[in-house]
């Protein structure tokens, strides 16, 4: 369902308010959506379009013992690919927890232990996998949440048909480590931050942390960057075991944010993306608004010329379907996301 005549005119008069970026923020709308038809059940969808294949990857859905859907428990990751972004081939498992290189070696970034994941346990599911190809080094890495916090990473050296192992399986990780906790941001959440003990006193990435949160890697000129949560920003070293300089929020670039209210009330940003179409940086996240007097769970998006900011105020990009991922196909730019448990994808136009 396209967005309502009602939210697209508020969202066009709070745009007119305030705009802190005019020139990048002319609203986008959905021109078409469609389901994406597969038999699991499937939330945070996401498509890596690579080579004229589309890859899906998602958080999927179990079964409890009483017929419902359970996302808090999956097998691990889960791939689907086609050609026209109509029939999906189930590729089947990816990457599974009690696989080598699973649960026994499933390490976060920066953490010196393996995580104590057991199958059919409290809270065991990959959550918002994400599939990339890494410019320039010819491999796969897929970022992933562990139940929405402690992101991972796993390399498919040999290719995507894996396998696709984690990074702590490699000896140059250098240790023992510790954990230096800190707070950032205008929320005024504790964050973890990770410190090597090590003759390099090497930091690494501040990404083994104790918030509920899903992350997804930008590339740009050689630098792989991670994002996550509501905004974070981080460059990570040419070996992507590491931070290479110190992470910032994006959203705290919006001039007078966060005293000035976000115009759709939005609260509790997550699941923060980064995409860029035509020279503009679109800040893509998910966050629960007031829109016609009700509560709202959408995708909203904040634009700017530069990577580090500073960004427009958020608008509305995707009505009740969260968190989404944009991606670029040919001329097109589409975005994935979950609608009432179901995944989507939508084709979406910014206006020139």
């Amino acid at each position: 369902m396209k967005a309502s005549k009602t939210s697209d005119a508020i969202s066009h008069t709070l745009l007119a308010l305030f705009c802190v970026v005019p020139s990048l923020c002319a609203a986008s709308r959905i021109v078409a959506e469609h389901p994406i038809q597969i038999e699991r059940p499937l939330i945070d969808p996401a498509i890596t379009f690579q080579d004229g294949v589309y890859y899906l990857t998602g958080t999927v859905g179990g079964k409890k013992a009483d017929g419902s859907v359970d996302f808090d428990h999956n097998e691990g990751v889960f791939l689907w690919k086609s050609s026209d972004c109509e029939k999906w081939k189930d590729m089947g498992v990816l990457w599974r927890f009690d696989s080598f290189g699973g649960a026994e070696n499933f390490y976060s970034l920066g953490q010196h232990q393996p995580a104590q994941f057991k199958p059919g346990g409290s809270g065991h599911a990959v959550t918002a996998p994400r599939l990339h190809r890494i410019e320039g080094q010819g491999r796969w890495v897929v970022s992933l949440a562990k139940n929405r916090s402690h992101i991972h990473l796993l390399f498919g050296d040999k290719g995507i048909d894996g396998p696709f192992l984690p990074p702590l399986v490699n000896a140059s990780w250098k240790g023992p480590f510790r954990h230096k906790f800190t707070t950032h941001g205008p929320t005024g959440q504790n964050r973890a931050l990770v410190e090597s003990n090590s003759a390099e006193g090497k930091m690494l990435s501040p990404l083994s942390f104790l918030l509920q949160d899903d992350g997804d890697l930008f590339q740009e000129n050689g630098t792989v960057y991670l994002v996550w949560a509501d905004g974070w920003i981080v460059p990570l070293t040419p070996e992507l075991d590491g931070r290479a300089a110190e992470p910032i929020n994006l959203l705290t670039t919006i001039p007078g944010w966060p005293e000035r209210p976000c115009p759709l009330e939005c609260t509790t940003p997550t699941s923060a993306s980064l995409f860029k179409h035509d020279g503009v940086y679109h800040l893509v996240f998910a966050a629960y608004t007031k829109r016609d007097g009700k509560a709202h769970h959408d995708t909203l998006v904040s634009r700017s010329s530069q990577l580090m900011g500073p960004y427009s105020v958020p608008e509305l990009l995707i009505p009740d379907a969260a968190p989404a991922r944009l991606f670029a196909d040919g001329d097109k730019v589409r975005a994935t996301a979950a609608r009432n448990g179901s995944p989507y994808l939508f084709d979406i136009e910014f206006a020139k």
